[in-house]
């Protein structure tokens, strides 16, 4: 394997040449490799799976480079988070769910209005997140969106009736990414 640095022949080249040398690009360097030789195994059930899953990204990437809004927001996270393209960043949310960390009850001191505030990291960010507050039999009080804070982190849901918030009752978390995950997490109150 050979850095190429300063010869601007080969700035940004990437790909075969001749069937036997790859260039590929390593963050700002260029690496002249040989290439890969392809290998006579039939491939394994768990290589066949991650082939789909890769395929299954790589459709999920085409969607959002369609979509000029959702790809200036990847965009804007890919330099946030210092990954080197916007491709590799959107590949990496379709694999990885977000999670719900914690919530907690706060009173706004202006209006005394109690709210619920989730945490909920996300790679790019969540799309949507809903709170079902109840009961411990399973019986739904009430259930509504939440609305994304400026750091789009955090998430807050305003109950219609603070009583139901009572100790023992459940606050069910559901929140939806872009990818189309569905995470799901609940709390005793």
């Amino acid at each position: 394997m050979a850095k190429i640095s300063g010869n601007p022949a080969v700035k940004g080249a990437s790909g075969m040449v001749g069937g036997t040398l790859v260039y590929r690009k390593f963050g700002k360097e260029t690496i002249l490799a040989s290439a890969p030789e392809k290998s006579s195994k039939e491939p394994s059930e768990k290589q066949v799976e991650q082939r789909e899953k890769f395929r299954l990204a790589n459709f999920y990437a085409a969607r959002v480079k369609a979509n000029p809004e959702l790809l200036a927001a990847y965009r804007d996270a890919m330099i946030r988070r210092s990954y080197i393209n916007v491709h590799s960043l959107i590949i990496a949310d379709y694999f990885r769910e977000p999670e719900i960390i914690s919530f907690n009850q706060e009173v706004d001191e202006t209006t005394s209005e109690v709210r619920i505030a989730v945490l909920v990291v996300a790679l790019l960010q969540a799309k949507s997140v809903t709170l079902r507050i109840q009961t411990p039999d399973g019986t739904v009080l009430e259930s509504g969106p939440a609305v994304m804070e400026a750091d789009q982190q955090i998430w807050l849901y305003s109950p219609a009736d603070p009583a139901q918030l009572a100790s023992g009752n459940l606050m069910e978390v559901e929140v939806t990414d872009y990818p189309g995950h569905l995470v799901t997490k609940s709390f005793v109150l």
